[in-house]
């Protein structure tokens, strides 16, 4: 049962997750020895791309003996606007942060982790 726990958390560890709301908004984003870049390529009508950047991290528990249940915890990292052509580096991240956008306000935890 351990070894499937730490085999789960590096494979949440590998995947990296941007969710845009506008699909007419373009974004490049690299993770590279723990510095985040990002760079707003196309925005909105706004002017603007608003990020939340947040780390995402899950674990498996057994529930009576018998059913196995998936929980998450979240954590914001960072938030903050780009206009269009305008890039920022986050150094010093841990794991693999996740990626958030919105074009008209900077979106919350919870716009971000709906499924």
């Amino acid at each position: 049962m351990g070894k499937i726990f730490v085999v789960f958390l590096i494979f949440l560890s590998l995947i990296s997750c941007q969710k845009t709301v506008d699909e007419n908004v373009k974004t490049n984003k690299s993770f590279k020895d723990g510095k985040l870049s990002v760079t707003c390529e196309k925005s909105s009508k706004s002017g603007n791309c608003n990020y939340l950047i947040y780390n995402k991290i899950c674990g498996k528990t057994t529930i009576d003996d018998e059913k196995e249940e998936v929980t998450c915890k979240f954590t914001k990292i960072s938030e903050f606007k780009l206009k269009e052509k305008e890039s920022k580096t986050i150094p010093d991240l841990l794991g693999n942060p996740e990626i958030c956008m919105k074009t008209n306000v900077v979106p919350t935890l919870e716009d971000c982790v709906k499924e």
